[in-house]
This record gives structure tokens, C-alpha cells and sequence, in this order.
């Protein structure tokens, strides 16, 4: 048993699995520990931007967004958007 908590926040997959490998072989536990850590959930939501923008998306919202940033992200209103003016 680890002595020590491992920090996982802010930690990518990657480096949590490195993170507790060398935990591991750092306490004598294992002598060549393979680790992989998988996300089963996202604290997220799905954004979807489509219409008349330059690069159509689906991104994860961890907070609020608002619909400029979405726009944003998906590269702006396409130019060939309808004549329409609001």
C-alpha cells in the first residue's frame, strides 16, 4: 500500500499514469509497473457549433460559455452566411 496520496488534479492521463507508476516503484511495490488511467466522466458538457460558421465544432464546456466564445472557436460566421443583417 502507498504511504502517499497522489495528486490527480489538473494532471492529464498521461502523467497521472507516470505519476503513480513511479509512486509504485518508488514504495517497492512493483519493479516495472504498467499503469493506464481512463476518464470515465468529463465534469464537462458538450458544445455543438454549426450553421453558417467558418469550421463547424463540438467541444467540451467545463464553465459557462457564451455564444461569442463558441463562435470563436468555430472561426467566426462563414462568409457566405445568409444576406440577412440583424
Amino acid at each position: 500500500m502507498l504511504k502517499q496520496r497522489i495528486k490527480a488534479e489538473s494532471l492529464l492521463p498521461l502523467e497521472l499514469e507516470t505519476a503513480i507508476a513511479d509512486a509504485l516503484r518508488e514504495a517497492a511495490l512493483l519493479v516495472d509497473p504498467v499503469v493506464t488511467v481512463t476518464i470515465a466522466e468529463y465534469n464537462s458538457r458538450p458544445i455543438n457549433v454549426a450553421g453558417a460558421v467558418k469550421s463547424p465544432l463540438t467541444f467540451q464546456a467545463a464553465g459557462p460559455v457564451t455564444l461569442l466564445e463558441a463562435l470563436t472557436r468555430a472561426g467566426g460566421l462563414s462568409p457566405r452566411r445568409g444576406a440577412r443583417s440583424w
